[in-house]
């Protein structure tokens, strides 16, 4: 079964409801609910759901997903030739392993493209958020190299895109093959 969320007014009509929702799962459907991955809580609390922390007036994206894109900005930093001093991530993905392998990287248009993508899907994430200033703090500290061929799509900084020279460079050689 899918993510589901209920909202009551007590504790104890959240455990009627799921134990309605078990009995018809199991008699109807011939489901279970997984045992260890029912909360109930208070909505102070927030609720983990969708890869965001719900709580009643406002949404933050999970500590987690937060952690995933410093991780990938790490990475990016280290094919262009800037590593971190200690450790960091390395993606299960053979095409981003084979990107580290041959670094320092001189980023091509498509490489870049793929940069942008990632990048700009979890700062869509992010501006679903009260983020504005984590988004910010993202771009002037941590782009580090990435500064050279991104740029900030808007003041709020929901996205980046690519500077023009890199295309400009990109068609160039394309048209010298």
């Amino acid at each position: 079964m899918d993510d589901l969320l209920l909202l009551g007014n007590s504790s104890a009509q959240l455990s009627e409801y799921r134990t309605e929702i078990k009995r018809f799962l199991q008699e109807k459907l011939r489901l279970n609910l997984h045992p260890t991955k029912q909360i109930i809580q208070t909505s102070k609390q927030g609720a983990d759901y969708l890869g965001y922390k719900v709580y009643p007036h406002y949404l933050h994206l999970r500590q987690r997903s937060i952690d995933k894109f410093f991780a990938w900005l790490r990475f990016f930093n280290a094919c262009l030739g800037n590593p971190p001093p200690h450790r960091f991530w390395i993606p299960d993905a053979v095409e981003w392993l084979n990107v580290l392998q041959t670094q320092p990287v001189t980023p091509d248009y498509l490489l870049l493209q793929r940069m942008q993508a990632l990048i700009n899907s979890y700062l869509r994430l992010m501006k679903n958020t009260q983020h504005y200033r984590l988004r910010k703090k993202l771009y002037q500290k941590h782009f580090g190299l990435l500064k050279r061929y991104f740029l900030p799509s808007d003041a709020d900084y929901s996205a980046i895109h690519i500077k023009k020279w890199c295309l400009q460079n990109w068609i160039a050689q394309q048209h010298e093959q």
